[in-house]
């Protein structure tokens, strides 16, 4: 492998602290350029928006780049701000306030309400989540799937998907990260845009559609903030991600 870009959320993003599942693929698979772009907090129009701007920012030959995008919470909002915004801003919120080559967003952080912890964010988001509900959010969140998918497939990248946690069980409104299940609310209205998705790309830890996250969960490898320890991100990687690679 050539090149090897990587993009989600905090699951996905490299911390000098700590190895997660990119670090033990790249160990692995050893690929001449590594990329990881993931961000802390971010949500699936980040990561869709983010990609499609970073490989359209470097010259990267597709047929030589393999793209791994582990999405996040789908409750999670994303917003372009100006550069002048980022830099009033990023101080205070450097958790919730990124910039991606030029350009420059800000987080909600999702479901967890960490928006709610501010005025000024508040004053922000508070209309997003009011002007949505489940379904609405399932569906933009399966356009941005589809969005970037379309991307890769046209411009001829080799790519896989995959969640942080599994939302496609249609059976439970929410996942093991606490945000909503895109299948739960869409079987509801049987919604064609779900019945008609596309799954040829993606990949999971097992037949049900388990992720990383609900790996971690099964080993009682989740810390106190939510995330897997090393241990859940290596056997994710190994039996897993570097088989689907190899």
């Amino acid at each position: 492998m050539k090149n090897l870009v990587v993009n989600g959320c905090s699951f996905t993003q490299a911390n000098k602290n700590q190895q997660k599942w990119p670090d033990f693929v790249v160990k692995n698979i050893c690929p001449d350029s590594y990329y990881n772009i993931a961000q802390g907090g971010a949500g699936n129009k980040y990561i869709c928006d983010s990609t499609i701007n970073f490989l359209e920012s470097n010259n990267l030959v597709p047929a030589e780049t393999t793209v791994l995008i582990m999405w996040s919470g789908i409750g999670r909002k994303d917003l372009h701000i100006s550069g002048e915004w980022f830099f009033h801003l990023k101080e205070t919120y450097t958790y919730l306030c990124q910039k991606n080559n030029e350009s420059y967003f800000l987080h909600s952080g999702g479901l967890a309400n960490s928006w709610m912890q501010d005025k000024q964010l508040e004053q922000v988001f508070s209309p997003q989540y009011k002007l949505s509900d489940p379904l609405s959010i399932c569906i933009e969140n399966l356009l941005f799937f589809i969005q970037l998918r379309s991307y890769l497939r046209e411009r001829k990248y080799n790519f896989y998907f995959t969640n942080y946690f599994n939302t496609w069980n249609k059976n439970i409104e929410s996942t093991n990260g606490g945000d909503y299940c895109i299948a739960n609310f869409c079987v509801k209205e049987d919604l064609p845009l779900y019945n008609k998705f596309n799954f040829d790309d993606w990949f999971f830890v097992d037949t049900e559609k388990n992720c990383l996250g609900d790996l971690a969960h099964d080993m009682n490898e989740l810390d106190h903030t939510g995330h897997p320890t090393t241990t859940a991100y290596e056997k994710f990687a190994q039996q897993v991600v570097i088989p689907l690679l190899t």
